[in-house]
């Protein structure tokens, strides 16, 4: 592979719901040392090898951004935002009436979500469909029901 095809590949915002800066870093290259400062970042892997994003300000849909590479595949994050960050099991979750799982990730958390399961027992591996910024009113919130990484 080519040093052009290993370098990060940046995506413009589109029309599709996407939001904010994203980038894919090739699999050979990610590691949680990889992920910018004062964004959120989501792993293919555990161990954060594999397939990296990191946001600014989310996507309504994994699916679509990043190429679908962690759509329903993300097993680590990191909030290096100052933020917390909310998690959803479905895509176009958050705020849409779409009901499902949500995961609130609050600043400086990093970690493997593969063990983390909610209340009722929904396990988070492999189950992230979109991601979002908490939104601050009277604290902070997901737009749905939600679980706490502190």
């Amino acid at each position: 592979m080519s040093r052009i095809k290993a370098a990060l590949a940046t995506l413009a915002v589109t029309a599709t719901g996407l939001a904010g800066a994203l980038a894919v870093q090739s699999p050979a290259a990610a590691t949680y040392d990889q992920c910018p400062d004062r964004n959120f970042c989501i792993f293919y892997n555990a161990d954060s090898s594999g397939y990296q994003g990191w946001f600014t300000e989310g996507t309504d849909d994994l699916g679509v951004a990043l190429g679908g590479k962690l759509q329903d595949q993300t097993s680590a994050v990191w909030n290096r935002s100052t933020k917390p960050w909310c998690l959803y099991e479905h895509a176009k979750q958050n705020g849409t009436g779409v009901p499902g799982h949500a995961l609130m990730v609050w600043p400086g958390w990093k970690g493997s979500i593969a063990g983390v399961r909610a209340s009722d027992g929904f396990a988070w591996n492999d189950q992230v469909s979109s991601l979002r910024p908490a939104i601050s009113g009277f604290g902070w919130y997901c737009l749905t029901t939600w679980d706490n990484l502190r």
